[in-house]
């Protein structure tokens, strides 16, 4: 990810997928063609940031089946449902129902 500074070079390899605005902070969310994010914490946490902040295409990215995003970034998804108790199912990269319920959780209470 990239919040600002001027990234080397070398970083600059990686396809953008994501641009938005999360409070005064423009994050762009990079994947890296051979696996997915940089960061997969952080991918996660903007996602779900820009989502609670009305961002539709965010909201759009939440309320589907995520294939597009890698099991990296689902398993940190998962992971910070269950840490807000809407999800207590495997914390693993595969996008079921049980996680789509916790996604729409958070969409109708992000707080």
């Amino acid at each position: 990810y990239w919040d600002g500074g001027l990234a080397p070079q070398s970083r600059i390899r990686a396809e953008i997928q994501i641009l938005l605005s999360v409070g005064d902070k423009t994050a762009i969310i990079v994947w890296i063609p051979e696996g997915g994010p940089a960061d997969p914490p952080r991918a996660a946490h903007l996602l779900l940031q820009s989502a609670s902040l009305g961002y539709k295409w965010s909201v759009t990215v939440l309320d589907g089946p995520l294939k597009f995003l890698t099991p990296s970034t689902r398993i940190e998804l998962k992971r910070e449902f269950a840490r807000r108790g809407d999800y207590s199912g495997a914390v693993d990269g595969v996008w079921d129902e049980t996680a789509h319920a916790a996604a729409t959780a958070y969409l109708d209470n992000p707080q």
